[in-house]
């Protein structure tokens, strides 16, 4: 019989099925190692799939920036017809016939810009410079109402309230206005001069009437092709040397018009065609 204060070690006697050489080991933990680990190959590849989605969001940035830089919005009055147009800060556009008004909408709180080509009245909103350009010229403000004519060579600009400085932008013409005051560019002998007038002198055509002192028949009648959408031609060979003094009402009917602006001159006029015209000489 075995002395049983003897003390037994259970342990020693056991032997695990799964004992392994201390080799055999590492090896095994070595290998999971390297199979849990990210080849470099993969690692390059999802870098360079970083930098692209990098890359495109930059030029998708700039590409939107551009965006609201130079995208333009603009209204066109037609001939025949008066458009009243609200910029985005409130600022206020009447529109005579035959204009095109320009402005970028989404730029418009780092410049108040717009472009004109024809005539408009403008109540600007307080606020910083406003500037509004022209082939013929440019005219700046900060808070005021104005009227500005530019067609052809012909740049005027009436101060209604506050003060609006005009550039030429084919000379070196540059005019200060105050309230009642009407600056007048010629940009072909390069000079400009201020005079003064009343508003409904030059801003007629705001209620329907145009008022005109001594002005080359061929510009009167270029503004009743504008303000009743028609064609007129003139077979005068000397047109140019005659100038109108005379006014005419919108509500007028244009054989109306026509009639009283011949009769300045001792001519006639007779339709050829619907909504199309000619004046000639009856002697």
């Amino acid at each position: 019989m075995e002395n049983s204060d003897q003390p037994v070690d259970f342990y020693k006697n056991l032997e695990s099925p799964l004992k392994q050489s201390e080799e055999e080991l590492w090896d095994r933990i070595a290998a999971r190692t390297v199979d849990r680990q990210e080849p470099k190959s993969a690692k390059l590849v999802r870098m360079a799939n970083v930098w692209r989605v990098a890359a495109a969001c930059l030029l998708l940035a700039a590409g939107l920036g551009v965006f609201l830089r130079f995208y333009t919005e603009s209204v066109v009055s037609p001939n025949g017809k008066h458009i009243s147009q609200l910029l985005p800060d409130g600022s206020r556009v009447e529109m005579n016939a035959a204009t095109v008004l320009s402005y970028k909408p989404y730029w418009w709180a780092f410049s108040r810009e717009v472009e004109l080509k024809g005539e408009a009245y403008f109540e600007v909103a307080k606020g910083k410079r406003f500037q509004v350009k022209s082939v013929q010229g440019i005219t700046q403000v900060l808070g005021t109402s104005f009227n500005i004519f530019a067609r052809g060579h012909a740049y005027r600009v009436f101060c209604k309230t506050g003060k609006v400085k005009v550039l030429s932008t084919q000379s070196s013409v540059e005019l200060t206005l105050d309230p009642g005051q009407l600056a007048v560019v010629d940009n072909q002998n390069k000079k400009g001069k201020i005079k003064s007038v009343s508003a409904s002198e030059t801003m007629g055509w705001k209620t329907n009437k145009f008022t005109f002192t001594s002005e080359p028949l061929r510009q009167v009648l270029q503004e009743v092709e504008r303000q009743y959408n028609v064609k007129i031609h003139l077979a005068l060979d000397k047109s140019s040397h005659k100038l109108y003094s005379g006014y005419f009402n919108r509500s007028d009917a244009v054989e109306d018009v026509l009639k009283v602006i011949c009769l300045s001159f001792e001519l006639q006029y007779k339709e050829v065609r619907t909504d199309e015209y000619i004046i000639y000489s009856s002697m």
